[in-house]
């Protein structure tokens, strides 16, 4: 079986009583299942990997694009931010964004390269924003206000639901 992308390798076993695993090395995907297994159930796990491993290569070709638009947007609306770096990361799963204010590093939600880039904007100006003020009051809103989709992101974010309001934690 092979995809337009990958060359994949489905291996049924015997001894496998339930689960089905997939690795990825050299271009090859590589699904481990039951021999009971359907054709269904497996093209089923198949895909939902292949989207997951389409998800995973987009995201880290894009940390260098995502430095150039977080730079592009602290020109914008923060010129008086630090220097700071800025990569996506798949361990963040219960917020958008977080800023190491002392190492100047900022991390983003991966999931956030598949929404519109108005949001993923919103979430970057955020961040930069906790570079000069730490904390969420009066002087950080009005530096975050300065993004004209703050309300309509915020609200996209809400719907998304990572928390009732994903944004001041």
């Amino acid at each position: 079986m092979t995809d337009e992308k990958y060359n994949i390798v489905i291996q049924r076993s015997k001894r496998r009583k339930k689960t089905l695993q997939a690795t990825f090395k050299d271009n090859i995907v590589k699904i481990l299942a039951p021999s009971t297994s359907s054709d269904t159930d497996i093209k089923k796990f198949l895909d939902k990997f292949l989207k997951k491993l389409e998800r995973k290569d987009i995201i880290l070709n894009n940390d260098k694009e995502l430095l150039s638009r977080a730079n592009k947007l602290k020109k914008k609306f923060l010129p008086d931010a630090p220097d700071f770096t800025i990569v996506f990361q798949g361990s963040l799963t219960r917020t958008w964004g977080k800023c190491f204010t002392n190492q100047r590093k900022i991390v983003i939600n991966p999931i956030l390269a598949t929404y519109p880039k108005w949001v993923l904007d919103f979430v970057i100006v955020h961040e930069l924003a906790h570079l000069l003020v730490p904390n969420h009051g009066k002087e950080f809103r009005s530096l975050v206000n300065r993004f004209k989709l703050k309300e309509r992101a915020v609200g996209f974010l809400m719907a998304k639901g990572m928390r009732e309001d994903p944004i001041d934690n």
